[in-house]
């Protein structure tokens, strides 16, 4: 083999080791994040919002009780959901109409994440040179910050929970406190005010 091949030949392998590794060290970086996520939301005792322009979301878990009160911005309404997840029992309560139900689904236990950390999707990410995985600060929060097209994500290097998430349909920003309930926030809701449905 001549001089100019080897060359070539080495210059090649190790732009392939290159990109390996740079694929190797941002799926590792994906899969922490997913990892503390997935611990984070385990979780029995903790405090999120989430809100962006169109409705705020927050919710209280202690236990196996859980409240949500979700506001809707356009038309100022509020809807409490509480739920016994031993006993099943749970309501949710209109308080706009002042009418209850016995029906409390559609509690978002979990915080809002960015949808490009999907478990599914790690190799898929770190494959795709389009993605810019950088350490950034936000709130004074050292974060993972994440770009892809036209998303963005800044990760909570601790946590892995999105404190702010940018797409082409919303833009919005999530608060989250671990071992920050209490009793009192997630006690049974008063409904004697309240007409049943």
């Amino acid at each position: 083999m001549n001089k100019k091949i080897k060359f070539v030949l080495i210059i090649f392998i190790i732009i392939v080791v290159m990109l390996l590794g740079i694929i190797f060290f941002r799926y590792n970086i994906l899969k922490d994040i997913l990892t503390r996520y997935n611990k984070s939301i385990s979780d029995i005792n903790y405090y999120y919002s989430y809100e962006n322009e169109d409705y705020t979301n927050s919710v209280w878990r202690k236990g196996d009780l859980i409240l949500q009160e979700s506001y809707l911005k356009s038309d100022n309404s509020k809807v409490i959901t509480w739920r016994d997840r031993t006993t099943n029992e749970g309501y949710k309560l209109f308080e706009k109409s002042k009418v209850y139900s016995t029906d409390a689904s559609g509690i978002n236990e979990a915080p809002v994440n960015s949808i490009i950390l999907e478990n599914n999707k790690l190799i898929e990410l770190a494959l795709n040179f389009n993605c810019k995985i950088t350490s950034k600060k936000y709130d004074n929060t050292m974060c993972w910050h994440i770009e892809l097209n036209n998303s963005e994500a800044y990760i909570d290097k601790e946590t892995g929970i999105s404190l702010y998430i940018k797409n082409e349909n919303e833009e919005g920003k999530n608060q989250y406190e671990a071992n920050s309930v209490n009793d009192i926030d997630v006690q049974k809701p008063d409904i004697s005010e309240y007409t049943k449905q």
